[in-house]
């Protein structure tokens, strides 16, 4: 096994050679013997502009700091003969100790070689936008730990996933075909994929009634603390507000789920995935006009009041403790419509924010000059004459000695 393992290396490093420039994909993972990890995978393309990803293996590491990652990159390139200074690229996920400025992975190897570019995995950036966006608005935040919770109460014991097939299945029986189409069962949630949320969600309000009841058969039935738990949780899908914020993470996550989707294609060129990114802001943004905010109220409310849910409050308000009161007075709310406008705002624009900040990469747009000037060429497009001059020059500047001008 070794000495084929060894002969696929050495065709890897090979095939490399002869491209030359490469780029480094490198990321850590804890094991299940909890051991730290580091997969490294190499880019190149060749002759043919091919482009091809190779993994060249696993290698533990006693500590995660960005010396020690440094130092396993390096020896993996001695290994394999690569030198260093061929490097053209970096990816890396957003982990301070491998995309720091200043002591990261990435700017360590910066200082040996300039021209190896960072740029930050675009499907990892909309991934930790979407998670910083949820953790700034409490209620999307807290009706992903029921979802979470729901799943954990009934998908962890088969008596219990056995009651809510049971049901589903009495409820199903009384549906139309059309409606039955629509019915998936209960989705896990993924623990760190945030932009694929959006199907586990899905399956709590397509199946919100045989939920209800499942919670309420387990808390009358089961004595243990899954019975007290399932009796929690139905006290909260009891409340309008649960209702409301799955319905606009759907909304927000399916949005989401599709950006994720086009960016892990292998065929989409940087400018397309910054272009796709803009999209999806400037679609969130649309739905913060006051139309969009009552159609979605409208329907959300209709839909709540069809599944006996209770109808929207405002929440109790609680006077802050002397220490902490400045004097002002906390926002009010007139009516509930006027609270959860306020939340459906509010969501919408910290994802809409944080995907900007997570895309707006320093690198990004000489890879992106690179690849236009590429693809233009290759296309015989001449496109404006300046502006391809200027992104020759800025792609020229920056591979200094791998390029050469053309122009006049």
């Amino acid at each position: 096994m070794k000495v084929m393992a060894h002969q696929i290396l050495r065709k890897i490093a090979q095939d490399i050679s002869k491209a030359r420039w490469f780029s480094l994909i490198v990321d850590e993972t804890i094991d299940i013997s909890v051991k730290e990890q580091v997969s490294v995978c190499l880019r190149y393309v060749n002759e043919d502009f091919d482009v091809f990803e190779d993994f060249v293996g696993y290698y533990e590491t006693a500590s995660t700091n960005a010396v020690t990652l440094l130092q396993t990159i390096k020896d993996v390139l001695l290994r394999l003969h690569l030198p260093i200074c061929d490097c053209r690229g970096q990816c890396y996920d957003g982990a301070n100790n491998m995309s720091g400025h200043r002591a990261g992975v990435q700017a360590l190897i910066l200082k040996e070689c300039h021209k190896a570019l960072y740029v930050h995995c675009c499907a990892h950036s909309l991934n930790l936008a979407v998670q910083d966006a949820t953790r700034c608005v409490s209620l999307i935040r807290d009706v992903l730990g029921l979802v979470g919770d729901l799943n954990t109460v009934v998908r962890a014991s088969a008596k219990r996933y056995a009651i809510f097939q049971a049901i589903k299945t009495s409820i199903s029986s009384d549906c139309t075909t059309s409606e039955n189409a629509n019915r998936t069962s209960l989705r896990q949630l993924y623990p760190t994929r945030w932009t694929v949320r959006a199907t586990s969600m899905q399956s709590v309000v397509d199946n919100y009634v045989a939920i209800m009841n499942t919670l309420e058969t387990i808390a009358s039935n089961d004595k243990s603390e899954s019975g007290s738990k399932a009796a929690g949780l139905f006290k909260s899908f009891h409340r309008f507000s649960t209702y409301f914020g799955l319905k606009l993470g759907v909304s927000v996550f399916e949005r989401a789920e599709k950006l994720s989707r086009l960016l892990q294609s292998t065929h989409l060129p940087a400018t397309d995935a910054k272009s796709a990114a803009t999209s999806l802001i400037k679609s969130l943004r649309c739905s913060r006009q006051e139309q969009q905010f009552e159609t979605f109220w409208t329907s959300t409310l209709s839909e709540a009041k069809k599944l006996e849910i209770d109808d929207p409050v405002l929440p109790r308000r609680s006077r802050p403790s002397v220490r902490v009161d400045s004097g002002a007075d906390g926002v009010t709310y007139e009516c509930p419509a006027d609270y959860y406008r306020a939340i459906y705002y509010d969501f919408i624009d910290c994802v809409s924010s944080c995907i900007s900040d997570r895309f707006d990469q320093e690198t990004f747009g000489i890879y992106e000059n690179a690849e236009s000037v590429l693809i233009n060429t290759i296309n015989c497009k001449e496109g404006e004459p300046e502006d391809m001059a200027q992104r020759l020059n800025d792609v020229i500047e920056h591979f200094t000695t791998d390029l050469h001008s053309f122009l006049n």
